[in-house]
């Protein structure tokens, strides 16, 4: 079976769903991979098929770009065509590459696997009629009522004022979003040129085969439409990523403390600051990565000031988790789930996006505990570290559980179990 992954740069996304396209191709599948600009070297340390789409041109010839638009007024068809000067994101390009790619390979793939932080490229799997999945590193359908808003850290409460606020606030981020995406615009723009139907909202995913995630049901907020989503577990495998070299030698044999704070919000020299200087009153030896923005001046002081820490830009955060005693982590999807796998407690600082809400089930779950943003001190941050640390019998053993739970349920088996199940139901094989 041959399938298509599609999924923009961003590394946070990359890691997982290349990890799962990894897994597929372990199991005699083919996975072409179209790659956006700065993705092609994960790609290939995946080891898929590289489609690059900087490398295909979007045809200027304008029969490519020959489309029917639906007239609704007079109930007929007509044609229209691209003008390729209007082509301006990088989210469009990206689109019309990997659009013009099918074109000209008819009948080559089974199967889209869509990234489901741009559920709009859906479309892609509808113009062509290529069944399709949708692939969500993080909690699906966060937008959904029946969820706290994921900007907050608010535990699940079932009581009915929680209720109506939770509705009312994710259904302003759905009418916010519809009112200001400009990638629901852009594909709204192609469904009008293809015929096809424009999108209602984010997560609006019409004809998907199904939406998978890689959090475990476990690690979910109790919610009633939990089955309209498939949980698998983490997609993890270091060795189809990028490796990063280390000194371990360094290692003193200290409770190791690790900190990173992701991919994209880690430009957070005060923030850094403060983890060294809370790290620098307890007993332990801290690494911290800090990503490529942090100047080097600012690492080098770092170093200087504190020896007895690693201080690095890149780490290999696994093999890392499976030595700490505790994770200092912004909250991000991929790095909870990596601390859960490996079963290490954390403290949490939330930044952005849904760092909050998979804060707020650190918590609820008391694998760990969360300091916010706004709030952050040394002070706090100490006393987090402490509350931890302190009481480190306790929250091993609620991070053991969902550990444990991961190591019977392989989220990358059951990913590309479940992918392989969806396609050996679906009856048209999409016309190929």
């Amino acid at each position: 079976m041959h399938f298509g992954l599609i999924v923009q740069t961003f590394e946070s996304h990359l890691i997982p769903l290349l990890s799962l396209a990894a897994e597929l191709k372990q199991r005699h599948h083919q996975v072409s991979f179209f790659a956006a600009p700065g993705s092609i070297a994960a790609g290939q340390s995946a080891g898929l098929n590289i489609i690059d789409c900087a490398a295909l041109k979007i045809p200027l010839n304008p029969q490519d770009h020959l489309t029917k638009q639906y007239d609704k007024k007079n109930n007929t068809s007509q044609e229209k065509v691209l003008d390729t000067k209007t082509v301006e994101s990088k989210y469009e390009t990206y689109l019309l590459a990997v659009s013009s790619w099918i074109t000209h390979n008819t009948k080559t793939l089974d199967c889209l696997l869509v990234d489901a932080f741009n559920p709009f490229l859906y479309i892609l799997g509808e113009k062509h009629q290529i069944p399709y999945i949708l692939l969500d590193i993080s909690i699906p359908s966060l937008f959904s009522s029946e969820l706290p808003p994921l900007s907050q850290t608010w535990l699940y409460s079932d009581s009915l004022v929680d209720k109506v606020r939770n509705r009312l606030m994710n259904t302003l981020y759905r009418f916010m979003i519809r009112l200001l995406s400009s990638d629901q615009k852009i594909q709204n723009k192609y469904a009008d040129l293809w015929g096809l139907p424009r999108s209602q909202e984010w997560g609006d995913s019409r004809k998907a085969l199904a939406l998978i995630s890689q959090v475990p049901e476990v690690f979910e907020f109790p919610r009633r439409d939990k089955n309209r989503y498939i949980y698998t577990g983490p997609w993890i495998n270091p060795a189809r990523r990028i490796q990063v070299d280390f000194p371990w030698e360094r290692l003193n044999g200290k409770p190791l403390i690790y900190s990173a704070l992701g991919t994209l919000f880690n430009d957070q020299t005060d923030v850094y600051t403060i983890i060294v200087n809370a790290c620098s009153i307890v007993n332990c030896q801290l690494v911290l990565s800090v990503g490529p923005v942090i100047p080097d001046t600012v690492l080098e002081n770092f170093q200087r000031s504190y020896p007895q820490f690693i201080f690095v830009r890149k780490a290999p955060q696994v093999e890392l988790l499976q030595r700490a005693t505790v994770f200092i982590t912004h909250a991000g999807t991929n790095s909870v789930l990596e601390a859960l796998q490996a079963g290490v407690p954390m403290v949490a600082i939330p930044l952005g996006n849904d760092h909050p809400t998979i804060a707020a089930r650190i918590c609820y779950y008391n694998v760990g505990v969360s300091v916010p943003r706004k709030k952050l001190n040394l002070e706090r941050l100490h006393k987090a570290l402490q509350e931890v640390l302190n009481n480190i019998t306790f929250y091993n053993e609620k991070v053991l559980g969902f550990k444990k739970f991961i190591e019977k349920n392989p989220g990358l088996t059951l990913g590309a179990e479940t992918i392989e199940r969806l396609m050996a139901s679906y009856p048209l094989k999409a016309g190929h």
